[in-house]
């Protein structure tokens, strides 16, 4: 994690791979939600880069199977 915060500068947005290092760290960390935000930063910037949707796919699905799958809708 360490390693994955000093890559990333929350003030540079050009260094993606940098910032997805972060976020896939904070997943394998379970800091789902955290994660899902940096993957969303990401995918914001560029979308181009398959990484970060697949990112935010998996943690909106972590964090449904934390909360049980419950459905509001």
């Amino acid at each position: 994690m360490k390693d994955a915060q000093t890559s990333f500068d929350e003030h540079e947005t050009t260094f993606m791979q940098g910032l997805y290092q972060y976020a896939e760290a904070l997943y394998q960390l379970g800091e789902f939600e955290k994660a899902l935000i940096a993957f969303h930063q990401g995918f914001r910037l560029r979308k181009d880069m398959d990484g970060f949707r697949i990112g935010v796919q998996k943690s909106q699905e972590a964090i449904r199977r934390a909360i049980g799958g419950v459905s509001y809708g």
